[in-house]
C-alpha cells in the first residue's frame, strides 16, 4: 500500500510505503547492499559539490527537513532485513541505526541516492514514526527537485558519493559509532571537534545575506574492517 500526503511546508511529497510488501523488502535489502563501505568513501567531498545541492534544498524550501549526506552503509544485511533508525529524546538524546526484520515495525524511507543503472532514487535507509521532525519523504518523480537533484549528481558525477536524507534532529550535531550490531548516534556539544573526531558524513544549509552556509551535522567514526568502528 502506498498512501501520498502534500509536504504542508514545501512543495515535495510525502509518501508512506508499506514494506512487509516482499518486493518492497527486496529493493530495500538489495539497495542498501550496493550502498558503499565507509572505508570506501573517505576521498574529500567538494565544497563546491556541497554549496550547489545545497542551493537546491534552499531553492525548494526543504533546507530545514532535507541534509546532504555521504552515501555510506555501516554493515553488511542479511536478506529480509532493512537499516531503521530510531531516535530516543530525553535529556541526553541518542540514536540507533540497526538492521531489522522489514515488516516487524513501521518504517519510514528516510534516505535516497541515485542509481544511474535504474535512472531513479532508490531507498536504502528507514526511520521509526518517532524521529521528531521526521516524516516518511520520499521524492516523486514529476518534481522538479528531484530532477534538479538527479541532475546535479550525474552532471557532476557525484551519484555514488552524496545521497539526501531526512536531516537529524537540529539542536546539536551528531557523532556515530558502533555498539554491538547497531551505530549509535549521540550529541556532540562542542561543535568545534566534529570535524576532527570522524569523517563528515551529513550537511545542512541555510540562507545567509552572503549565500548559502554549510555546516558539518554528523561524523561518522571509521572502524577500521570497513565499516564503523566497535568501541
Amino acid at each position: 500500500m502506498t498512501s501520498v500526503l502534500l509536504f504542508p511546508f514545501s512543495r515535495i511529497f510525502i509518501l508512506t510505503q508499506d514494506i512487509s510488501d516482499p518486493v518492497a523488502i527486496m529493493a530495500a535489502h538489495r539497495h542498501n547492499s550496493n550502498v558503499p563501505l565507509l572505508s570506501q568513501q573517505l576521498q574529500q567531498v567538494p565544497m563546491d559539490a556541497l554549496e550547489e545541492l545545497g542551493k537546491i534544498l534552499v531553492q525548494y524550501d526543504v533546507h530545514d527537513y532535507f541534509s546532504v549526506v555521504l552515501l555510506h552503509r555501516h554493515f553488511d544485511l542479511s536478506e529480509g532485513l532493512i537499516i531503521l533508525n530510531e531516535y530516543f529524546d530525553g535529556p541526553e538524546p541518542y540514536s540507533i541505526g540497526r538492521s531489522q526484520p522489514a515488516g516487524v515495525t513501521d518504517a519510514y524511507p528516510c534516505a535516497y541516492y541515485y542509481s544511474r543503472d535504474l535512472e531513479s532514487f532508490q531507498v536504502y535507509e528507514f526511520c521509526t514514526d518517532t524521529v521528531p521532525g521526521v516524516f516518511s519523504t520520499s521524492f516523486q518523480d514529476s518534481t522538479s527537485f528531484q530532477d534538479d537533484v538527479r541532475a546535479f549528481l550525474l552532471r557532476s558525477g557525484l551519484e555514488g558519493v552524496l545521497a539526501i536524507s531526512v536531516s537529524s534532529p537540529r539542536d546539536h550535531p551528531w557523532i556515530e559509532n558502533m555498539s554491538a550490531d547497531s551505530t549509535i548516534t549521540t550529541p556532540l556539544r562542542d561543535q568545534s571537534q566534529i570535524a576532527t573526531l570522524g569523517v563528515p558524513t551529513e550537511w545542512i544549509f541555510a540562507e545567509t545575506d552572503t549565500g548559502i552556509s554549510i555546516r558539518v551535522w554528523k561524523a561518522c567514526v571509521e572502524q577500521e574492517s570497513g565499516g564503523h568502528k566497535r568501541q
